[in-house]
């Protein structure tokens, strides 16, 4: 793929397609081809242009962006912007890199734009299998989207599942090792016997004192405290992603 990334923006929504526009200039190394406001526009605009990537809205009105897919370029990626958080599974199927709530902060669109550009065909089935998890919760089985979320704890025979926004910790039936080994190395690392975090999601770290550090993450109200031996992996594991 080229070092410049030809993007194309779809939303019905003037201010959200200028905001997502100026993020992507204030990212470098991606060009914005184009920028529709529906279905119908878009559709005019992949006749005429080849995008590399094409951020894409769910929900528009005169149609919904997952009608776009006989008219993509064959090698153009997506990456789903929306307002609906319970769609993922949707974007996923659909076959999307990358799938973004709004309102996008320049931190989670870096790693979305990450994505595309390291990503080599064939796609690994962890990497694959790692944008949406089936979970098992209660005697209920539910997919999440893995982006979302922000740490997994160990409780007695089951870890805690800690998302972004407002949607409330899961308890789900499967161990730490089980989580590991299926969640991307790029992103998730276990930084004790009893927490994995999503250092992509991190928006501040705290050093309180030697036994006391507070995590804070991005879209998020919520905090983690760490211990000394967690905290010292975390700063370990910023310190070699600089």
């Amino acid at each position: 793929m080229n070092t410049i990334l030809k993007a194309l923006i779809v939303d019905d929504e003037p201010l959200a397609r200028e905001l997502l526009a100026s993020l992507l200039v204030e990212h470098g190394n991606v060009e914005v081809i184009g920028m529709a406001g529906g279905v119908a526009e878009a559709r005019v605009l992949l006749a005429m242009q080849r995008p590399d990537v094409v951020f894409l809205d769910m929900e528009m009105p005169g149609g919904s962006g997952l009608e776009l897919r006989p008219h993509l370029p064959a090698a153009a990626y997506t990456v789903f912007v929306t307002a609906h958080e319970d769609r993922a599974l949707q974007a996923f199927d659909f076959g999307a890199r990358d799938y973004l709530v709004k309102p996008v902060d320049l931190p989670r669109l870096r790693l979305a734009i990450l994505r595309v550009m390291k990503m080599p065909p064939p796609v690994s089935e962890k990497s694959a299998n790692a944008m949406v998890s089936k979970v098992e919760t209660d005697r209920k089985i539910q997919w999440i989207s893995v982006p979302e979320i922000l740490w997994i704890e160990a409780h007695q025979n089951y870890t805690r599942v800690c998302l972004a926004g407002d949607a409330p910790a899961l308890l789900v039936g499967r161990s730490m090792t089980e989580w590991q080994s299926e969640l991307p190395d790029d992103e998730f690392t276990r930084l004790s016997r009893s927490i994995i975090v999503n250092v992509g999601r991190i928006r501040t770290v705290c050093w309180e004192s030697r036994d006391a550090t507070f995590v804070q993450f991005l879209r998020s109200g919520q905090t983690l405290e760490l211990g000394r031996t967690a905290a010292l992996r975390l700063k370990e594991r910023l310190r070699s992603a600089r």
